[in-house]
């Protein structure tokens, strides 16, 4: 004779699993904006500017515009390589992680058993563009250390 599934049980472990997702999407979210934040003030020293003129002309700069500027001041000010390579060790990781951010914000996730799919595949033109990615409730906690913020100030102030 077959066992009988407790449904009851198996909704609660469901339900589980989604808040132990949701949770951990939550302080990823939360991350990323402190480090985006951060990414901004160094922007903002970079840039040579002080409160309020940083304010005025930088305020709507997002991750991919301050990477994109910092590497400009970099140029102009020619950085030494050592220092332009720390920096992109951390452009690199800090876009990869935005543009995940930016997928899981902005197209959603779908969940299948025990991982859910972020993808962008209903809105691309062209199957060369699709992007798609795998992750559990503890995937979170690798796209984003709580350290990145500090990570971006060791950049910054060489230590």
């Amino acid at each position: 004779m077959r066992k009988r599934t407790n449904w009851k049980l198996v909704r609660k472990q469901f339900a589980r699993h989604v808040d132990k997702y949701y949770l951990a999407l939550g302080r990823f979210v939360s991350a990323f904006s402190d480090a985006e934040a951060t990414l901004l003030d160094v922007l903002w020293l970079s840039a040579k500017m002080r409160a309020p003129y940083a304010q005025a002309v930088l305020s709507g700069v997002r991750t991919e515009a301050a990477i994109g500027y910092i590497n400009r001041i970099a140029e102009a000010e020619r950085w030494s390589e050592k220092k332009k390579a720390n920096w992109q060790r951390l452009f690199t990781q800090l876009g990869l992680i935005n543009k995940l951010r930016n997928d899981i914000l902005h197209y959603g996730v779908s969940m299948f058993g025990s991982y859910w799919v972020v993808t962008n595949k209903r809105v691309v033109h062209h199957p060369d563009r699709i992007r798609e990615i795998h992750i559990t409730a503890e995937t979170p906690r690798h796209w984003i250390r709580p350290d990145l913020t500090c990570t971006i100030l060791r950049c910054c102030c060489g230590f």
